[in-house]
């Protein structure tokens, strides 16, 4: 579920996704083992949640992992009664999910998708118990709602491109709550100036650049407003709907040419805006920065350098998934490292309080972000495990974590 104000998504692009080792032949799996409807499963199987309140919630649970390719065999729906601490089985799902994505605008009526995974968008109106495919073009990014609203991206690219093209469009495709087929879909436009370098990129070489998603949904606030980052690799232009997607304009930032955007839209006015640059051994240039008349300015919070140039508590982490509580007065990232950093004042000062040395980290990749529900904040590793906290300044995980070979 997303929280009135919008949603926890904020994460750097996943096509950033840890590699599939490939071998000359496939090895004999062994037979899936049966689960049961109603059986209970440990947080350590739940990849990915929609949580309804801070007690209860649905999440995307496997069982079963394919050791070859890492991926799972399985993948249920379960439902959790007491936050996180243990799933109960509703029904199997129609496919098994790869990093799943999953928002439920109700107690009966939820959706899921794995993330890049062709046809594997689904619809419940029972609470899970049965599901039916839903339409959207592509492969799905980003799964989010607000109020009834449920909002898909997808990545589109065209056959004569082999899906390496550098403008391989990202679809938005609006659905009314329950619906199998969007109430309206279209492409998100590029921005001109990122048009423009894409253009001289790909010209010299007659070519393409590969492997670049073109827009990426950073935060939906409200049934028909978002903010999206869009881009070469990386993305740093910010572009904002307020009409549900039927049109974008581009605002300016501080962070053209410091590296990826990262965004939490606390409030429809004030937003958080991170910009990072990746410099190599985990470590790299951030600066924060908020804005509370809606992108008109914007106030750097803090900065952190590779060479040392630190303020207000900062460092030299490169944020990889952003998050607030509902008013913006606690405001956190977790880096690429697995470490959690907090502002329990509005992003004035921060300071370490997850993870990093500690083992395990948070997760240092998601397809979904923080979901936050009221001062309760859940994230779900899409390798299995829940990382939970009640006032995004202590965290810790929710009974094991799978552990990943």
């Amino acid at each position: 579920m997303v929280a009135a104000t919008g949603a926890a998504l904020a994460t750097r692009p996943s096509h950033h996704l840890p590699p599939v080792a490939k071998q000359a032949t496939t090895p004999k799996l062994p037979p899936l083992i049966p689960v049961s409807v109603g059986e209970s499963l440990a947080s350590s199987t739940v990849m990915g949640l929609s949580m309804l309140t801070p007690t209860s919630g649905y999440g995307v649970a496997s069982t079963q992992w394919n050791s070859w390719t890492g991926r799972p065999r399985n993948s249920f729906i379960t439902f959790t009664s007491n936050s996180g601490t243990s799933w109960k089985v509703v029904a199997p799902l129609p496919t098994a999910l790869w990093g799943p994505l999953v928002t439920f605008v109700s107690p009966t009526v939820g959706y899921v998708a794995g993330f890049k995974q062709s046809k594997s968008l689904f619809v419940t109106t029972d609470g899970g118990r049965t599901w039916s495919a839903a339409q959207v073009s592509g492969l799905p990014l980003t799964l989010t709602s607000s109020g009834s609203t449920v909002w898909v991206t997808s990545q589109v690219c065209l056959a004569a491109d082999r899906g390496n093209t550098s403008l391989c469009p990202t679809v938005l495709s609006v659905f009314r709550s329950g619906a199998t087929t969007p109430l309206h879909a279209a492409v998100i436009p590029t921005d001109a100036a990122v048009l423009h370098s894409l253009r001289q990129i790909d010209a010299p070489h007659g070519f393409p650049t590969p492997g670049v998603i073109s827009t990426q949904l950073l935060a939906q606030y409200g049934p028909t407003s978002a903010l999206a980052s869009q881009g070469q690799d990386p993305a740093d232009v910010l572009v904002q709907t307020t009409n549900g997607g039927q049109t974008w304009r581009t605002i300016a930032t501080p962070c053209w040419g410091q590296g990826q955007i990262l965004a939490r839209a606390a409030t429809a006015v004030t937003w958080y805006l991170f910009c990072s640059r990746d410099g190599g051994m985990e470590q790299g240039n951030d600066y924060i920065y908020r804005t509370t008349d809606g992108g008109e300015s914007w106030h750097l919070l803090a900065q952190g350098h590779i060479r040392g140039l630190n303020t207000h508590g900062l460092s030299d982490n490169v944020p990889a998934v952003v998050g607030s509580n509902a008013t913006g007065s606690v405001v956190w990232f977790s880096d690429i490292m697995g470490g959690i950093v907090s502002s329990a004042n509005s992003g004035q000062t921060w300071h370490f309080s997850f993870g990093r040395w500690s083992q395990p980290a948070a997760p240092t990749w998601t397809t979904q972000g923080f979901d936050v529900v009221g001062n309760s904040v859940f994230e779900a590793s899409p390798n299995g495990g829940v990382l939970h906290s009640t006032n995004g300044l202590t965290w810790s995980y929710i009974g094991k974590v799978r552990q990943v070979s």
